[in-house]
């Protein structure tokens, strides 16, 4: 009796052992739970057990809250299925399912239309925005590159184009740079629609095979109907002869404005007379018809009625803000304005003459006008424009503020700053472009 009570007890001691072995261990006994009852085993040590939720026991990397790999075929998480592979083949952060364009970055839904004969927005329209007539032709043309000869020149009017037919109408239709070239025989700058482009008006060219017979030309005694206004020699004396009446050229621009003068020689070329009328400010010799007509400068230069206006997005001008290359005397630039765009900035002079330099680009076609501001003496002071006229200020007891006003062409110039002399002193300037 006390022999089987021994075996019993020593039996139920090394299970006690055994059990707290597998604790310490972490572990359950297989085929057993703590309270002795059956349960599943942990094959592969991963700390999950089949009813817990491991989907492969046999696998130490599968069980649930694993790290799932992307298309490798296996449910490492126990989620019930594998997670997709996503590809993005030009790393631009779309994957390639939603990326119209998986190997270049450049486009992707959301990005910006660029110019350049690609999708970069993934709208399914290739430079979308830059053929806003819809002629098949954008502003950058085939070559992608804007400001050459198969651009688009009008891209409001689907009639006007590179490779078009030029018509009589008073536009450039094929887009180089000539307007209503095919019906101006003569070449007197008149052609048979005129400039209103409607045939049978009063400005077309009656005789387009003479280039002395124009609109706007002054009738010289000549028996001609000379200005095509259907009269014969209208602008002669009542007594006939070589007595004429021309137009008064205050300005000297070569256009009169209204009021007639008599001269006694057989021409309108002396001072103060013109053969031709139509000046619509003739105390201005920068206007005239015919003459460039600044956008946007509230100025009617050309005479056709109206102010050319700018059809850029936004401002005429777009300068490079920070300090200048060269010198670095000046300050940062300070770019602001509405409607134009005004640079300022200080320029301490010393002895060295490196000029400061400042890039401003262009937005529109162009020309634009711009006016430099000294705010002070400027006796020691230049300035130069690449791609317009140089200003200088290389006199000696200038007293500020003192203004220079020059034209730029279209593109980049370059604004350039200097001291002519080694005085130590601190100027205040101002670029505005209007």
């Amino acid at each position: 009796m006390r022999k089987d009570h021994l075996m019993r007890t020593l039996q139920l001691r090394t299970t006690l052992l055994v059990v707290i072995a597998g604790l310490v261990q972490g572990m359950v006994l297989p085929g057993c739970d703590l309270l002795g009852g059956e349960r599943s085993a942990d094959f592969d040590y991963d700390g999950w057990r089949t009813e817990e939720g491991d989907c492969d026991d046999n696998d130490p990397l599968v069980y649930p809250g694993a790290i799932e790999v992307p298309g490798n075929g296996v449910d490492e998480d126990c989620n019930g299925s594998d997670l997709p592979l996503v590809v993005d083949g030009d790393g631009d952060g779309v994957p390639s399912g939603q990326d119209c364009d998986d190997e270049d970055f450049n486009n992707a839904p959301g990005l910006t239309e660029n110019c350049d004969g690609q999708d970069n927005d993934c709208d399914g329209v290739v430079d979308n925005g830059f053929d806003a007539d819809g002629d098949g032709f954008t502003t950058c043309g085939a070559d992608l590159s804007f400001g050459t000869g198969d651009d688009d020149c009008d891209d409001l009017d689907p009639n006007n184009h590179p490779g078009n037919v030029e018509q009589c109408d008073g536009d450039d239709n094929d887009c180089d740079e000539l307007i209503d070239e095919l019906f101006d025989e003569d070449q007197d700058g008149y052609s048979l629609c005129g400039d209103d482009g409607v045939l049978g008006t009063a400005d077309d060219d009656c005789d387009d095979a003479n280039a002395a017979v124009a609109p706007s030309l002054w009738d010289d005694c000549d028996g001609l109907d000379v200005n095509c206004n259907g009269l014969v020699d209208e602008d002669c004396s009542s007594g006939g002869g070589s007595v004429l009446y021309c137009y008064g050229d205050a300005d000297g621009d070569g256009v009169g404005g209204s009021a007639t003068v008599v001269t006694s020689d057989t021409d309108c070329l002396d001072a103060g007379e013109s053969g031709l009328t139509g000046d619509c400010n003739d105390n201005d010799a920068q206007i005239f018809p015919g003459a460039i007509d600044l956008p946007g400068n509230g100025v009617d230069e050309d005479c056709d009625g109206a102010d050319q206006q700018s059809d850029c997005a936004g401002p005429l001008v777009t300068a490079t803000a920070g300090p200048a290359s060269g010198d670095n005397n000046s300050t940062t630039l300070v770019v602001g304005g509405s409607g134009h765009v005004v640079l300022s900035g200080s320029l301490s002079c010393s002895s060295d003459a490196i000029r400061d330099q400042y890039s401003v680009s262009f937005d529109c076609g162009g020309p634009v006008s711009f006016v430099l501001d000294w705010a002070g003496a400027e006796s020691d002071l230049n300035f130069a424009v690449s791609g317009a006229a140089t200003a200088n200020s290389t006199g000696a007891g200038d007293s500020g503020p003192v203004s220079h006003s020059s034209t730029a062409a279209a593109g980049t110039m370059l604004i350039e700053l200097w001291c002519v002399s080694g005085s130590p002193t601190s100027y205040q300037f101002q670029i505005d472009w209007d």
